[in-house]
């Protein structure tokens, strides 16, 4: 809106809108006031509707745009959870197959392989102990305290170390878990005393490659149970029947 220059409509002078007269000729100058007033508004109110019309396409605008970047942030947020739900899928297959390892079986007197070692049990041989003060060595009622000969090859290139197989071998009567003995305990402090063998524990050590070692493991073996089973890592499995099963007898 340009600024318009009042002027007398009977001399021409120029004039203000606070002059009810002109300073000059002394005419009355209300009307041209009144119309300048007038006009004045209507700019006004035309500058307003536009600044309203501009405003609310700018509000639309900007609406539009919250709209589209909101599709895309959806859009971005469903494609990343697809890829998350599609690694997690993955990964929980590759897991699965990790757990769900083919097991390897065999029996006594059998090599078995895994990919860095072979394992044997090539013998074992029963022993019982009673006394009196070395109560924490004997034998339990119907049980049997055998010590198993382990033979371990590493057959890989590298050295390796046999904690893991050591710490990871249980024995099992069909279901029920075989206590070990401790053949420290057992062997050491009690066979020995009366001048019987002495079995040397499978050890925790590095093997070299296309090296060997062995040693015994004891357990005391439930007599009532026919069916025996070593779990060597989980995959590694040796049944055998139990030589040392009694039929339990009806009273």
């Amino acid at each position: 809106m340009g600024k318009k220059i009042l002027e007398c409509q009977y001399c021409g002078s120029i004039i203000t809108e606070k002059d009810t007269t002109c300073p000059k000729c002394g005419a009355n100058c209300s009307s041209v006031i009144k119309e300048y007033k007038k006009q004045q508004e209507e700019e006004m109110k035309e500058l307003k509707a536009k600044a309203s019309e501009t405003a609310k396409n700018i509000s639309n605008g900007i609406n539009t745009s919250m709209k589209t970047v909101s599709a895309v942030i959806i859009g971005i947020s469903i494609l990343i959870m697809i890829m998350i739900l599609f690694f997690a899928f993955n990964m929980s297959g590759l897991f699965g197959k990790s757990k769900q390892k083919e097991s390897v079986t065999g029996t006594i007197n059998e090599t078995i392989k895994k990919d860095t070692y072979s394992l044997e049990v090539d013998s074992y041989e029963s022993y019982e102990y009673y006394d009196d003060f070395f109560k924490n060595c004997n034998t339990k009622e119907g049980y049997q305290k055998v010590a198993f000969h382990f033979l371990i090859e590493n057959t890989s290139d590298d050295t390796i170390s046999t904690r893991s197989i050591v710490n990871n071998i249980t024995l099992k009567a069909e279901d029920e878990l075989v206590e070990s003995t401790g053949l420290n305990a057992d062997t050491h402090f009690c066979e020995v005393l009366q001048g019987k063998k002495e079995y040397n524990k499978l050890p925790i050590t590095d093997v070299l490659s296309n090296d060997k070692i062995s040693g015994y493991i004891g357990y005391q073996v439930p007599k009532n149970k026919e069916k025996l089973k070593f779990i060597i890592e989980n995959d590694l499995i040796i049944e055998f029947d139990n030589p040392f099963y009694e039929e339990e007898k009806e009273n």
